[in-house]
């Protein structure tokens, strides 16, 4: 799944994972922050990112976003169009404690 979904890298408009499976109606994507040093806390703002990530999967202009990226995003809004997907799930994965303004 690594191989497909990973997007991490220059100007990925805050979406370094994404996965769609249209037929379990699931769509999946992620913002990823990995501490090379110890630290207390991811920052929150890493997660808030996936509000820029979800603007972008949405409603962005597909022509700003790098090539690699954008037929993914244009098979997203398809199946959000065409009433496919039924899950969708919004992920801050990180090798760092609970950050307590993003825990439920």
């Amino acid at each position: 799944m690594a191989s497909e979904a990973l997007t991490d890298g220059p100007n990925d408009k805050k979406i370094d994972f994404i996965y769609l499976n249209q037929e379990a109606g699931r769509l999946v994507f992620a913002q990823g922050y990995y501490a090379g040093k110890e630290k207390k806390e991811a920052s929150a703002n890493k997660a808030a990112d996936l509000n820029t990530a979800a603007a972008w999967l949405f409603s962005g202009d597909l022509n700003a976003v790098p090539e690699q990226l954008k037929p993914i995003l244009e098979q997203c809004r398809q199946a959000l169009g065409d009433n496919e997907i039924s899950t969708i799930e919004l992920l801050f994965v990180h090798n760092l404690e609970e950050v307590a303004e993003c825990s439920p």
